[in-house]
């Protein structure tokens, strides 16, 4: 008897716990907090990373008179996240004073 009563109480203990301790919101649905979690996961932080990270490759001739591929990729996602006015701004260096 004293086995059934322990065995019962341990049961009952098993299943509040599972209710006391897991990770639910109270605020938000589940669906929106995992919609949250996969858009702030990194996966989109990691692409443009391995977009714009450094590696050797041999550059075309047009990317050394115009814009590089990464200012060309930056402008992209500037536009993609709804900026209007993105432009690249291209300074002439100053003339130097004999000094090459």
């Amino acid at each position: 008897m004293k086995l059934r009563l322990l065995l019962f109480t341990c049961v009952i203990l098993v299943n509040f716990s599972k209710e006391v301790f897991s990770q639910s919101t109270i605020l938000l649905p589940d669906k929106a907090v995992n919609a949250i979690i996969n858009e702030v996961s990194g996966e989109l932080a990691l692409q443009n990373e391995k977009l714009l990270g450094a590696f050797e490759m041999n550059r075309p001739k047009e990317e050394y008179l115009g814009t590089f591929r990464e200012t060309e990729i930056i402008l992209k996602k500037l536009k993609e996240y709804g900026f209007d006015d993105v432009h690249v701004e291209i300074f002439n260096p100053p003339v130097s004073s004999g000094m090459v």
